[in-house]
């Protein structure tokens, strides 16, 4: 039997997605009380210092990113001149451990997008004889049109009149060159700045193109920073707002109509197609799952603490900290209600996330929270044995846990 199946044996019993938990009451014991006690101080251990964290966000704004981008837009195009928005954990107040790693929004100035459905696509060549000083990617490719490939789900391309001919084939705004653009104007600028200490990875981080700030005898901090487009014209599919949180918790319920009127936001995370994001309305909507006593976050941010010191002890190959995103809104329609979330029961609302997260793994199944359809899941192409691995670590955790009162956790 392989190991794969023998590990699908032991699954635990999991809840579909959309489906309730029944409120569980629990006793505030004093064994209770001490595990929670344990577990919020081994929170705060994984917590940048608001030092930490004011000094890195000041430096990276201020210093570093306003800078760069005021001599990239020095050339009255002022195609890099739009809003720079915080994104990620920054803007969810979901960081761990060291403020290193900040997640930025470029909103690009081009008015005139829009959506083509017409699923034309694209094949990229080697470039040959055209600007050989451009060096943002490996090898150097140039986008032409084919027929017959359907767009992934999840993905649009974009078409614009008034944006530059450098930047597009035909109308289509094509994302690779949008990072070849704005990684040479950026790289530039670096070269020729009084800004200093500063790096610029030769190749997009997903959507986004990735500066280093690396000065002797202080932490590194990564700048992962997205050029982006954003649109009023896809909407959440409207099954989502009949979730249990929406529909069973008067804070989710307030939360519906303002949720709606956030634009989604469209970012370069292949070569020739845009991804569907929808960071906006996650940021707005993990900002407002807690209410006054309630762990969510704790439970989430904890959660995350230790896929990151797991992640540096050993290999798990292509897992990110998005899916433990999108889980934690999941786990929290299974319990929508407040009471369950009560910061007394921190210990039995984490080991209860962990419980789940494990199936989930196990199972190599999490839909994107948003798509109503369930047609994307997160995990789609993980390695089965690496998920299994990862699901051990929530297993041996969820045990520490259970052991709490009785010397603490292991970390």
């Amino acid at each position: 039997m392989s190991e794969f199946k023998e590990y699908k044996q032991n699954v635990p019993k999991i809840v579909p997605f959309g489906q309730n938990h029944e409120p569980n009451k629990h006793q505030n014991s004093p064994t209770l009380v001490e595990a929670q006690s344990k577990l919020h101080e081994y929170y705060k251990t994984v917590q940048p210092t608001k030092e930490d964290r004011i000094k890195s966000r000041n430096l990276i704004r201020d210093e570093i990113l306003k800078p760069l981008l005021k001599g990239v837009n020095k050339d009255k195009e002022n195609l890099y001149n739009g809003s720079l928005e915080k994104a990620g954990s920054a803007a969810t107040n979901t960081k761990v451990n060291k403020a290193d790693e900040f997640d930025f929004d470029l909103h690009l100035n081009i008015k005139d997008i829009k959506l083509d459905k017409s699923n034309i696509g694209y094949t990229l060549t080697t470039r040959t004889g055209i600007d050989p000083n451009v060096k943002s990617m490996k090898e150097q490719k140039i986008v032409s049109t084919t027929d017959g490939r359907l767009l992934h789900h999840g993905y649009v391309q974009i078409t614009s009149t008034s944006a530059p001919d450098r930047l597009k084939q035909g109308d289509h705004l094509v994302p690779r060159l949008i990072h070849e653009d704005l990684f040479k104007k950026l790289k530039e600028q670096i070269e020729i700045s009084k800004v200093k200490d500063v790096s610029i990875q030769r190749n997009p981080h997903g959507p986004a193109i990735t500066l280093t700030y690396h000065k002797p005898g202080e932490h590194h901090i990564d700048i992962d920073l997205s050029p982006s487009l954003f649109t009023n014209d896809i909407k959440v599919d409207e099954g989502v707002w009949g979730r249990s949180f929406f529909k069973d918790n008067p804070r989710g319920v307030d939360l519906v109509d303002k949720l709606k009127k956030v634009p989604v936001l469209l970012v370069p995370k292949k070569e020739d197609c845009w991804l569907i994001s929808h960071e906006k309305i996650m940021k707005k909507m993990v900002n407002s799952v807690d209410g006054p006593g309630t762990c969510r976050k704790e439970c989430h941010k904890t959660l995350k603490a230790d896929v990151l010191n797991w992640k540096s002890k050993e290999q798990f190959e292509g897992m990110s900290t998005n899916p433990i995103k999108h889980h934690l809104l999941w786990y929290n329609d299974q319990h929508p209600d407040d009471e369950y979330w009560s910061s007394k029961n921190l210990p039995i609302c984490y080991n209860g996330m962990l419980e789940d997260l494990e199936g989930r793994m196990r199972d190599g199944k999490i839909p994107n929270y948003f798509d109503d359809k369930d047609k994307t899941n997160l995990l789609e192409g993980k390695d089965p044995e690496m998920l299994n691995r990862f699901a051990d670590r929530l297993r041996d955790r969820r045990a520490e846990v259970k052991r709490l009162e009785n010397g603490g956790m292991e970390t």
